[in-house]
């Protein structure tokens, strides 16, 4: 298994050196379907119940962007990954650990 890490890693370090720069369009399969106002119905997404004990189902890779409307300099967002429960079809519950950035932000906000 070594071999297969050390190849991507290697293969990470080349790719990192020629980075491609993103490129902004109009249109792409992330907006085919766009859901607003009553339409919205987040129970429609494949959001899974990973636990038995869970008491609804999570989106538990979420990337949620948060921003620091009070510092503009530094770290004015912040991105990471919370677990978000399906509370409604048009409400998630956001879940973070006590002091973390996040909890910061929220008890300033």
């Amino acid at each position: 298994m070594r071999v297969k890490e050390e190849y991507l890693f290697d293969e990470y370090l080349k790719r990192k050196a020629k980075p491609i720069p993103p490129k902004e369009v109009n249109d792409g399969p992330c907006k085919e379907v766009i859901l607003k106002g009553d339409s919205i119905d987040l129970t429609q997404l494949p959001i899974a119940t990973t636990s038995p004990m869970d008491h609804a189902p999570y989106l538990t890779s979420a990337v949620t962007v948060t921003k620091d409307i009070d510092n503009p300099v530094f770290p004015r967002y912040n991105l990471g990954m919370y677990r978000n429960r399906l509370v409604d079809k048009n409400k998630l519950c956001l879940y973070y650990s006590w002091g973390k950035y996040l909890h910061y932000l929220h008890k300033k906000a």
